[in-house]
């Protein structure tokens, strides 16, 4: 499916896993959030009461103090 918003033409895609929409992120994470973001892969974060959890990753965004 293709649609256009606001004169961008965008398509609709299905991705078979959870790791293809990671990838598309990983690899695009500067057009999706802008250019003054960072992106914080993967990794164990743990409470001080010893729970843990791995995020899919953490964006920060400069410009906007997200």
């Amino acid at each position: 499916m293709i649609f256009d918003i606001n004169g961008k033409t965008y398509s609709k895609i299905e991705f078979n896993t959870e790791e293809e929409v990671e990838n598309v992120i990983i690899n695009n994470f500067k057009l999706l959030f802008g250019d003054y973001s960072i992106l914080l892969p993967k990794s164990l974060i743990s409470t001080s009461g010893g729970k843990g959890t791995i995020p899919d990753g953490i964006i920060i965004n400069f410009e906007s103090k997200q």
